[in-house]
């Protein structure tokens, strides 16, 4: 052979030599550190005729390496079409892992058991989870379709105690438009996964309203100023002392008092009477809204002026005669009397 051509075949060579070495370095140096990842994926089967009900395996093992994901992004199948009744060894698939250099399955074949489905109607139960916004009301909740079709061999279906859909109203207001994945549950309460459900899904429609309601709530006076120096503040009436509040619920819970607007008592020398606004919270409404309120204003009297002397004879009487020593007239006749007949004799 010429020296020529063997020196053209080992250039070749050495590029392609030169090419894997390149391809091997740039693999690790992307890849470095990772590990391979093995996780339990679900396995769906595809196409099976509406005849009939699948019985096989409900997961399979997968390991990936170059890519780390967990098993909600693996879609692992056994592909059903055009398969009768009986039992069928069938190979597993896995779709495509994003980054992942190499994609394992085990086990790589199942076995696959195609029965003869039989069914029954079952009315769905609506179950609620959570509650509707504070102050807010649930109205009637409206299913797209009130009934399901259970189907699956005997055994399965007889396990079959109702159909629920789960619909969360959590913080609902307003209108609740929800799709809900059905289920079918045993006498327990259990999910079941070994039927079909048709539809396996429901279009939920309700809506959550807030009503109002009313409550009594007792007035309280704010005030402001002083009155002048030597004026004293007596009685304030207010006209009415309590009030009914309208609003939502959630609105009047807390709520046992309502304050006015201020009364300026700056400078105030004389009753008077004048009308507050009642200071209600947003979208709340009082009725009434104000209330007539009248102040009592006085100056006190004048003290007693100290030291002035005491007039004697004050705590007796004005109509009683002072009483003295001497004897009354009558008295003193009869007394001279005696002397004169004591004489004579």
């Amino acid at each position: 052979m010429p020296k020529k051509t063997r020196g053209k075949y080992g250039l070749i060579a050495l590029s392609v030599l030169m090419a894997l070495l390149l391809w091997f370095y740039v693999i690790n140096q992307q890849n470095a550190g990772n590990t391979q990842n093995t996780v339990q994926a679900e396995l769906n089967y595809v196409n099976a005729g509406a005849e009939y009900t699948v019985e096989g395996p409900d997961s399979v093992s997968v390991s990936m390496w170059g890519a780390a994901v967990d098993s909600s992004q693996i879609w692992a199948y056994v592909d059903l079409s055009g398969l009768s009744e009986g039992e069928h060894t069938l190979k597993v698939n896995v779709q495509p892992v994003p980054g992942a250099l190499f994609t394992s399955v085990n086990p790589n074949e199942v076995t696959v058991n195609l029965a003869g489905a039989e069914e029954k109607e079952l009315r769905i139960t609506r179950e609620l989870i959570g509650a509707a916004a504070p102050g807010a009301e649930l109205g009637e909740v409206v299913l797209s379709t009130e009934r399901c079709i259970v189907r699956g061999d005997s055994a399965a279906l007889a396990a079959v105690a109702t159909v629920v859909a789960p619909i969360i109203i959590e913080g609902v207001s307003g209108v609740l438009n929800q799709e809900v994945v059905l289920q079918a549950r045993d006498a327990d309460g259990a999910v079941l996964h070994g039927v079909t459900l048709l539809p396996n899904q429901v279009q939920v429609m309700a809506v959550a309203q807030r009503h109002l309601v009313s409550r009594e709530a007792v007035v309280e006076l704010v005030s402001e100023g002083e009155l002048p120096e030597g004026y004293e503040l007596g009685d304030i009436e207010l006209e009415p002392e309590q009030v009914n509040l309208i609003g939502y619920s959630d609105q009047l819970q807390n709520i046992s008092y309502i304050p006015t607007a201020a009364l300026s008592l700056e400078g105030r020398t004389e009753s008077f009477t004048t009308y507050l606004q009642l200071q209600t919270p947003a979208g709340v409404k009082a009725s009434p809204s104000q209330l007539l309120v009248t102040v009592n204003i006085f100056e006190p009297e004048s003290a007693p002026v100290s030291g002035m002397p005491e007039i004697p004879g004050d705590t007796e009487s004005d109509d009683e005669p002072p009483v003295t020593d001497e004897p009354a007239e009558g008295e003193a006749q009869e007394g001279d009397g005696d002397s004169d007949e004591a004489g004579n004799s």
